[in-house]
């Protein structure tokens, strides 16, 4: 081979090897999300929720209360916040190899840019992208990396700020939905055989799940999740729970394992993206 060639090889190798670096800290992101996973599985196998339902004496009405919750285990916290910080860290591994790329030496303030605003991007990105390629710089920008133009790259990085800080919060009772009431079933069904179809199965729509009535993202002993009239009672109600982040002004409400799945997916198709400017 000739010596151009050797030389094409080894350019080649170096860049596989600073995707390889920036991918490392995917994949450690990855592994703990799969870790959180089990670990609220576990959660939820425990049956740590006992719900309640009493008849208003007043209204009639069957509500139903939280009559136990159990905490949710720390190391989810703890591991979520693993998660955050190898994801958010391999976009700052992208911006120095970036720079690094251009035969610049990255400098202090080396890293991914991501403000609050547009006006923070505008006045205090350019240290941060110093020595990049101007391609590189645009390509950032285009990906708007503020709140109001892309929130889940915002949220991801003032997660991992409060991880370094303080464990994140999540809400181990945060409730997703309940079994459909009777009467809601009922239109449901007058819908379907309006249009059902000669031979076609006949749904009983006791498997679907409604929307909660009570949004409460950290529930705790006592709480009301749902009030129902008496002629649209169900004995069998049933009520499902999801673990979520529950920080105020920033996240609150969203599952932990989808999201941290999206922050995930985000940072990996932008080191993907960004990988022939290497």
């Amino acid at each position: 081979m000739s010596a151009f060639g050797l030389a094409v090889v080894g350019i080649k190798y170096l860049i596989v090897s600073k995707i390889k670096l920036i991918q490392a800290k995917l994949e450690r992101a990855e592994k703990h999300i799969a870790d959180i996973d089990t670990a609220i599985r576990l959660f939820f196998e425990s049956n740590p929720y006992v719900i309640v339902a009493r008849q208003d004496q007043r209204t009639g009405d069957y509500i139903s209360y939280v009559e136990s919750v159990r905490d949710v285990p720390a190391d989810v916290s703890l591991i979520a916040g693993d998660a955050l910080h190898n994801t958010r860290s391999a976009l700052d591994h992208l911006a120095w190899q970036l720079v690094a790329s251009t035969g610049s030496t990255p400098g202090p303030f080396t890293s991914f840019p991501i403000f609050d605003t547009a006006t923070g991007y505008e006045s205090g990105s350019k240290r941060k992208v110093r020595g990049m390629r101007q391609a590189a710089i645009d390509a950032i920008g285009a990906l708007r990396p503020y709140r109001a133009g892309n929130l889940r790259l915002w949220q991801l990085h003032r997660l991992d700020i409060i991880d370094k800080h303080r464990m994140v919060v999540t809400a181990g009772s945060a409730l997703r939905g309940s079994t459909i009431m009777p009467s809601v079933r009922n239109k449901l069904l007058d819908a379907f055989m309006a249009r059902r179809l000669p031979g076609e199965p006949i749904p009983d729509y006791k498997s679907l799940r409604g929307r909660p009535h009570v949004v409460n993202h950290a529930l705790k002993k006592g709480d009301i999740i749902h009030c129902v009239s008496e002629s649209d009672r169900d004995e069998n109600t049933r009520f499902t729970f999801e673990i979520a982040f529950a920080e105020p002004e920033v996240i609150e409400g969203d599952p932990v394992i989808q999201t941290l799945y999206q922050f995930f997916r985000l940072a990996g198709q932008i080191v993907s993206d960004f990988e022939p400017m290497l």
